[in-house]
Parts: structure tokens; C-alpha cells; sequence
């Protein structure tokens, strides 16, 4: 994506800092065109435990995820309703369900064992 920036605008990107709402650097960033909106792995940074949902129209950030653990590696439906996370709430990483507007999660049974990334196929029901 970079690349492509790069070649299509002849311009380049300058680096800058990462900063939280209150002005407080948290590190240092290589270049907006690096990035994605809403982007949180790659970028150097400790991250948050819940998920939150920023909209882009009205600038309001909701926070959909609650409950114990980490949840992390947000995963939204095709629909953009439905949002699947990894979640250690359990004592071990598993898949759970929420809707775009937060509530209780529910949890996608996947095994014993630690869950990773999770994909989307057919919206269960």
C-alpha cells in the first residue's frame, strides 16, 4: 500500500509520533501511509485489553468488549455487524461473538486448546 502511495502522489510520508487523546506520545510512527485505520498489531505499541468501535462518521468511540482477560484480534462480519475476538477470559485464548454495538459476548466453542484469528464463514444463527 505504501508503495503505491508513493508512486501515484510522487510524494513521501513523514514519520511522527503516535499519540493518545490527551496529546501523550506513545512512540514513534514511520509514515501515515504505513497504516491502516484502526490498525493496532505492527505498530510497536502495548495495546488496549478491550475492543472498541470507532465511527469514522460521527467521531464516537463506543467500547463493545467487557468481562476479564485480553480480548484482542478483532474480526468484523461481512455484514459489519457481527465482530468476532480472541478472547483468555476462560484461562485459555477462545473465540467469542458480539454485535457491533457491544453486549454480552458469546462464546464460539472451538476445542480445548488455545484459538488464534478468527475468520469468517457462515454467520451462525
Amino acid at each position: 500500500y505504501a508503495g503505491f502511495i508513493r508512486r501515484y502522489s510522487g510524494r513521501e510520508s513523514n514519520p511522527g509520533n503516535f499519540v493518545d487523546r490527551e496529546g501523550k506520545v506513545l512512540g514513534q510512527h514511520k509514515g501515515i501511509i504505513h497504516y491502516t485505520i484502526g490498525q493496532r498489531r505492527g505498530l510497536g505499541l502495548s495495546a488496549g485489553h478491550r475492543i472498541f468501535v470507532h465511527d469514522l462518521v460521527t467521531g464516537i468511540e463506543r467500547q463493545v468488549s467487557f468481562g476479564p482477560g485480553r480480548d484482542e484480534q478483532p474480526s468484523f462480519a461481512p455484514d459489519s455487524y457481527f465482530l468476532s475476538f480472541v478472547s483468555n477470559r476462560t484461562g485459555v485464548k477462545q473465540i467469542y461473538l458480539i454485535t457491533r454495538h457491544g453486549g454480552t459476548a458469546k462464546h464460539v466453542p472451538t476445542g480445548n486448546g488455545n484459538a488464534y484469528f478468527p475468520r469468517w464463514g457462515k454467520i451462525p444463527q
